[in-house]
């Protein structure tokens, strides 16, 4: 198979960013996912499954285009049930923002966020609208795509976990496009995230472990 190299997979996925941004007029969009996407290439380049990373990456945004334009249809805003956890992650993100409210602890004495069990996520959300202020505001596929990304990473992760590229490449793509998966991840859900966390926290524990194993065994 082919590989790509970090410089072309950027390439390609600026093909595939820049319209989604022109289309919805947000230049953050396109921003928030090419740093994404060149991160995850950046951070599994020994793996050398650019191309892949592109093409699943691809078949993840079609989903996420068709589930929010079904949303925008059906219920007139682009949410789960027309405004579910998500909608009120952006809305009490956005309240954040409005009242300057940057920490924990602020956010756990401001009404209505006190209530809420995702604050740690709402503050995350609301740190991304701060950014995307600076490039033509916050929209809703930006995090959404941040959420596709780190499900990229956690399937990365696992697969990089194998020696051989055969069953790297399965486990990456049956993580990355099993059908649940793909589903949590264009919302605006923590989920995604706090999968995210426990992958990297199960990677580095593994790492810390075998680099142990090796030191008693010298």
């Amino acid at each position: 198979m082919k590989k790509y190299s970090i410089t072309s997979s950027l390439l390609f996925i600026s093909l595939v960013l820049a319209p989604l941004s022109l289309a919805f007029l947000n230049f953050s969009i396109f921003l928030v996912g090419f740093i994404g996407f060149f991160i995850l290439c950046l951070s599994f380049r020994k793996m050398q499954m650019n191309k892949v990373f592109f093409a699943v990456f691809v078949i993840q945004c079609i989903f996420l285009l068709i589930t929010y334009f079904g949303y925008l249809g059906k219920y007139g805003k682009p949410y789960y049930l027309g405004g579910s956890d998500d909608f009120d992650f952006e809305k009490m993100a956005m309240m954040c923002v409005e009242n300057n409210v940057y920490t924990f602890g602020q956010a756990s004495h401001t009404d209505p966020i006190m209530f809420s069990d995702g604050k740690t996520y709402v503050l995350f959300l609301s740190y991304l609208m701060r950014f995307s202020s600076f490039f033509g505001g916050y929209h809703t596929i930006s995090a959404r795509l941040i959420n596709v990304l780190l499900l990229d990473f956690i399937a990365a992760i696992f697969a990089c976990l194998f020696p051989n590229n055969k069953n790297r490449l399965i486990v990456f793509l049956l993580i990355a496009l099993f059908p649940s998966c793909i589903y949590i991840s264009i919302h605006v859900f923590r989920d995604v995230i706090s999968c995210f966390f426990l992958a990297l926290l199960y990677f580095l524990l593994r790492i810390v472990g075998s680099g142990r194993l090796k030191l008693s065994k010298q």
